[in-house]
Formats: C-alpha cells, structure tokens, sequence
C-alpha cells in the first residue's frame, strides 16, 4: 500500500502526549523519509545523547528549531 519509490519506517509511541492528535499510548505510526520539515508538521527527531527517537511537531523561533509535544506548546 506504500509507494515503493520512498522510504518508510514504523514508530511505536509509549506516552500519550498526542491523543489530541488521535494517537494514543501504544500505537504505531508509518513515518516518510524526508529531507526537510515546515513548520508546524510533525516530524522524527533523533536525540544522539539518549540514542532514541521522539515525535514532535517543528517550529522555527527567533531562528532556532523548536520542538514541541502538540500544537500551540
């Protein structure tokens, strides 16, 4: 049901930050590989000093990336 011609990896979320978001405590979600994220769209991002990932929304302030659990945090 995916394209072939991109990438795709499976999340599994254990917190329940985004069930405003319809995605609750144990669900899994399909992300694209992409190169670059606007603002406001919810992305993967990498925290190379816990070695996980965590789903947040992008915002960009004053210049620097801001991630945030929900939208309007």
């Amino acid at each position: 049901m995916l394209p072939r011609e991109e990438k795709f990896c499976a999340l599994k979320l254990w917190a329940s930050a985004w069930i405003e978001e319809g995605i609750f405590d144990g669900d899994t979600v399909i992300i694209r590989e992409q190169q670059t994220v606007n603002p406001g769209e919810t992305a993967v991002a990498y925290l190379p000093d816990r070695n996980e990932v965590t789903l947040k929304k992008i915002y960009i302030e004053k210049g620097r990336v801001n991630l945030c659990l929900r939208t309007g945090l």
